[in-house]
């Protein structure tokens, strides 16, 4: 009866974590993304997230770059 009772207990603290939303005051990352070259239709979706401030909601500051070369790329990282 017990572990029913710590399951339903464990249950419920999960949901309400899983529900909070992220908190205003906790600190964005940084991220440089580095395109392999010019943007072109494949980077739709990766523009449009930044657009639509998906990377925001999970704490996240995307900046999104040009790539010149695959050789300037990696100087860069």
């Amino acid at each position: 009866m017990k572990f029913v009772k710590f399951l339903w207990i464990g249950l419920l603290a999960l949901s309400f974590a899983v529900g909070l939303p992220v908190s205003a005051n906790a600190q964005m990352k940084d991220v440089v993304f580095c395109l392999g070259w010019v943007p072109y239709g494949k980077h739709v979706g990766f523009y449009a997230a930044v657009g639509k401030g998906f990377y925001k909601k999970e704490g996240l500051n995307v900046k999104i770059i040009r790539g010149v070369s695959g050789m300037d790329n990696a100087k860069r990282v």
